[in-house]
């Protein structure tokens, strides 16, 4: 085992990091779910890899995911090198942070969907 083994992301809420995505730092389909309250943020950082002549840039594998309904979840600070967004949960109702499909594996086959340029990073439920 080389150690390169790891998520593709890390949503924070509250305190409380969750690794998203498999080992492989795949993103997965179905995405995992969690809930949130009006007002409550969500931090969502992008595994980062080297990149340059020498490997010495960090950048996100993946872009940090845009949010499927803004008026539920909206995208608030980045950090200078784009690896992590905070998200605010501004009304009741779902969204999905959404990223690019490249590193999205299916764990379910959905016969009446195909894959579109996005892959699902995580489900959100805000609650009022």
């Amino acid at each position: 085992m080389n150690g390169a083994c790891g998520p593709p992301a890390q949503v924070r809420i509250g305190g409380h990091v969750m690794l998203v995505g498999n080992c492989a730092g795949m993103l997965l389909v179905p995405a995992q779910q969690v809930a949130l309250d009006v007002g409550q943020r969500i931090d969502v950082h992008m595994t980062e890899e080297g990149m340059g002549p020498h490997g010495n840039r960090m950048v996100p594998a993946i872009p940090l995911p845009a949010s499927s309904r803004p008026s539920v979840l909206m995208r608030g600070a980045i950090s200078p090198d784009r690896a992590t967004g905070t998200y605010r949960a501004v009304g009741p109702g779902h969204a999905v942070l959404t990223s690019s499909s490249t590193f999205c594996l299916h764990t379910r086959h959905h016969r009446d969907r195909e894959t579109t340029g996005t892959c699902p990073v995580i489900e959100v439920t805000v609650v009022p």
